[in-house]
């Protein structure tokens, strides 16, 4: 079975218009990402990571919903932390079977 990454050129174009920072927690995503584009964090972490102030990562986080990059949910797990799913159309992280 292949493991593969995709990002859509297209799609992923409107990071263009987002700013910097926005593009640069995108970028942290990806990296962070894991099978079925599932992120979970939390802002204190993120901040922590990217060296980005929390109130900027709760800026670009917006930025990422507000485009459709990125979908925002609550952790089943622990309701403090949120989960976000890259929006398959931009990216996709999976198996050849998926």
């Amino acid at each position: 079975m292949l493991k593969f990454k995709k990002f859509f050129q297209a799609q992923g174009a409107i990071l263009n218009n987002c700013k910097p920072t926005t593009v640069k927690l995108f970028n942290y995503f990806l990296i962070q990402w894991a099978y079925g584009n599932y992120v979970e964090a939390d802002i204190k972490s993120i901040s922590a990571i990217t060296d980005i102030s929390e109130r900027s990562v709760k800026r670009g986080l917006q930025e990422l919903v507000d485009n459709g990059v990125i979908v925002r949910d609550k952790d089943l797990n622990d309701k403090r932390r949120n989960m976000y799913l890259i929006n398959p159309h931009i990216a996709w992280k999976g198996n050849s079977s998926d």
